[in-house]
């Protein structure tokens, strides 16, 4: 065999692969990826949800140009309906992904997130390992550059 790839190793019609018998396909241990969760419009869950669909897009190695209609499928009812008013309205359009996932950010985000965390962090005390209270801390920081500090 040749490690250049003369069909065998790295080469030929099945993606690179060498040619096994059906017992060996067997073998190989296959993943599958869990659904994502349908958005319901809960606020403060749009961020998680976001973040949730940008890592199975990446995992399932979707092509940008699916990813806007796999992300209206993981819509209730009520929310592909506004998807769909919303691209019949003013000509404003969903081009992408990255642009259904801000509007949903920005319509969906909890408001108060920028309160929560700076009172996270005020009343915050280190009652175990400095670890522990580290990464405490570095949640709630990260929650607010996240934000913004505009409250």
């Amino acid at each position: 065999m040749d490690v250049q790839g003369d069909g065998m190793l790295f080469g030929g019609g099945q993606g690179g692969l060498p040619p096994q018998a059906p017992e060996v396909r067997e073998q190989v241990p296959r993943t599958t990826l869990k659904n994502p969760d349908v958005f319901t419009g809960v606020r403060g869950k749009a961020e998680r949800w976001c973040t949730d669909m940008d890592d199975w897009f990446a995992n399932a190695q979707t092509a940008p140009g699916r990813q806007l209609g796999l992300a209206k499928s993981y819509l209730s009812p009520e929310l592909k309906d506004w998807f769909d008013l919303v691209k019949l309205e003013d000509g404003i359009r969903f081009r992408n992904w990255p642009a259904l996932k801000d509007t949903l950010l920005r319509r969906y985000r909890d408001k108060h997130v920028c309160r929560a965390a700076k009172k996270k962090i005020a009343i915050l005390r280190c009652t175990g390992t400095v670890s522990d209270y580290n990464n405490k801390f570095d949640v709630e920081a990260l929650k607010l550059k996240k934000a913004g500090t505009s409250e």
